[in-house]
């Protein structure tokens, strides 16, 4: 009986007293309202996991953000690529003592050009993905090397690199976009 006809099969509207026009309107009226629940239903749906999954995205990325560990070993690693990847070009850097008595190259006067650093970051897959763990838009990073060198000398030093890093980190903020 879930179909609204009777055991014999005959169709309930056809019982009523109702002339054609009247059956065409209360169907009209149950189709539209039927797909209409579902569709509404179906939306809000929609709508209630399209936000979960926006405040669970905008969660994780917040925590990536907070997560200063990642920081610092994602900046080392991408120091210590720079260094291996200008191993053979001029390089200026400057040895410190290490507290056990080793030698121990200083990554923070690491000196080279906005050129290399363009090299680097167009050609090393693994830098590039440094980049992306520190949720920097893959699109800045052929800009990396302009916006790291703030003061227009064409040489940049790991300083200004971190700098622009913590600057690229993460989605546009109002107060950056001019």
């Amino acid at each position: 009986f879930g179909d609204c006809s009777t055991p014999m099969g005959t169709p309930i509207l056809e019982l009523t007293s109702m002339n054609g026009v009247q059956i065409l309107a209360v169907s009209l009226v149950m189709f539209v309202s039927t797909f209409g629940l579902f569709n509404v239903a179906g939306a809000i749906f929609v709508e209630r996991t399209m936000a979960f999954v926006a405040e669970r995205n905008a969660t994780r990325q917040r925590r990536q953000l907070e997560d200063d560990e990642l920081w610092v070993v994602s900046v080392s690693k991408l120091a210590k690529k720079i260094k291996q990847r200008l191993q053979g070009e001029e390089v200026k850097e400057e040895e410190e003592e290490a507290t056990v008595g080793t030698r121990n190259w200083d990554l923070t006067n690491l000196e080279f050009s906005r050129e290399a650093l363009d090299r680097i970051v167009k050609s090393d897959d693994e830098v590039r993905q440094i980049l992306a763990n520190l949720d920097i838009d893959p699109q800045d990073n052929n800009h990396l090397a302009d916006i790291a060198d703030m003061d227009n000398t064409g040489t940049l030093r790991t300083p200004e690199l971190i700098l622009a890093l913590r600057r690229l980190r993460g989605p546009a903020r109002h107060g950056e976009i001019v």
